[in-house]
């Protein structure tokens, strides 16, 4: 037994802990908070970005001394055509997220792993109990869970070139780039006169990635833009589910009275897979309210999952759309249709804040799939998977 009982403990150190950490830290300094880490570091592993129309300008506000970089606009490259969109993108590393958890005298306890958690208690391997009044379960995806889904997986690299690229604002998807793996496209943030980050992004079946083949590959796209790289900075990768069906296993955990956030709650978005916009309106939720024990606050958080994230029904059939209604090769051309729409209905879709006439115009026009396969996945809303939770008969 830790020898204090804490106001809060959240277990796992990811991007929905850590900024409600930040937030609960913001609004009430006086709260006992402890992180619990199963791995032995912290920060310079991941960026996190957003759309400032994705959030609020309170919201906007207090995560604002948590940016690293921010731009004007973004820009969009597709075969047939290219967009700059006067949207603002920001960028939030998390070395400067982790740092001023410590600053606001957040505790974090590495290399713990938590093995049972209840609404009043945290077990952890080592025998050790660790008392708290309400306990979030920020943990990350299942080992073991099983729904319909597609795979996003990506290899970013910080790089440091021979001369200034010239770029004034992100490359959110260049997918002129040869189609691999399923739908892929490139993603570029201009972090100084002569330094990037690049990463490449694929839609995938599988969710199996070979870093060091990725990492050519973006080389290589360097190097077709006039890019000599002389080092690699850093590297990060990962791979998130891009759900076609519901996980019903989201509802064993809400049965727990332990409050669940970030990825483990399925709190993202459902196709672009961006995981901060949701998590900080969450965390401004959770902040907010007056009394923090695990069992109500489990309740508050389960009510706001409709608030915060798009309609899910929708976006899963988009997602069938994108995985069931194409070949890996034209995957692009689904994409490349939905950048056709004008720049008010893109951000709302990126912010999951659709009107109804946005739903209209979702409609409007011929995506280029095949429309017997469309009528198939809109009449077959939880499709069979393998073991891995990967649709059987995937494109």
């Amino acid at each position: 037994m830790l020898d204090k009982k804490y106001d809060v403990v959240l277990v796992g150190l990811g991007f929905a802990n850590a900024i409600l950490a930040y937030r609960l830290k913001q609004l009430k300094p006086e709260l006992n908070v402890l992180a619990v880490e199963k791995k032995d570091t912290l920060g310079g592993d991941y960026t996190w970005s957003f759309f400032s129309t994705d959030l609020e300008p309170s919201q906007q506000e207090w995560v604002s001394p948590l940016i690293g970089h921010r731009w004007a606009r973004h820009e969009l490259i597709f075969p047939k055509f290219s967009r700059v969109i006067p949207v603002p993108y920001a960028a939030i590393p998390s070395e400067n997220l982790y740092r001023a958890l410590g600053e606001l005298g957040t505790e974090i306890l590495l290399e713990a792993r938590a093995v049972d958690l209840r609404p009043d208690k945290v077990m952890l391997e080592d025998g050790r109990a660790i008392e708290a009044a309400c306990v979030f379960d920020g943990r990350g995806l299942r080992e073991h869970s099983r729904f319909a889904t597609g795979y996003q997986k990506f290899v970013g690299i910080d790089v440091t070139l021979e001369e200034p690229h010239r770029l004034t604002a992100p490359i959110i998807m260049d997918a002129t780039v040869e189609q691999l793996d399923g739908f892929r496209f490139l993603y570029t943030l201009p972090w100084g006169s002569h330094s990037l980050m690049l990463e490449d992004t694929r839609y995938s079946e599988t969710p199996d990635i070979d870093i060091e083949a990725y990492r050519r590959g973006m080389i290589e796209y360097g190097a077709s833009r006039g890019w000599k790289v002389t080092s690699v900075d850093r590297v990060e990768s990962g791979c998130l589910n891009v759900p076609m069906a519901h996980d019903p296993e989201l509802h064993n955990d809400w049965e727990k009275g332990v409050p669940v956030v970030g990825i483990r709650a399925g709190i993202f978005h459902p196709i672009t897979s961006y995981a901060a916009p949701p998590a900080i309106r969450l965390a401004d939720r959770i902040a907010g309210l007056d009394r923090l024990e695990s069992r109500p606050v489990a309740e508050q958080v389960r009510k706001s999952i409709p608030k915060i994230l798009p309609p899910l029904g929708l976006f899963h059939f988009l997602n069938r759309m994108l995985f069931l209604a194409a070949g890996p090769r034209e995957r692009y051309r689904v994409l490349q249709y939905f950048y056709t729409k004008n720049d008010g209905f893109v951000s709302r879709f990126y912010a999951g804040k659709m009107k109804w006439f946005d739903y209209l115009n979702l409609g409007f026009g011929v995506p280029p799939v095949n429309p017997i396969k469309i009528l198939k996945i809109f009449s077959t809303p939880n499709p069979p998977v393998d073991e891995r939770g990967a649709v059987a008969g995937t494109a």
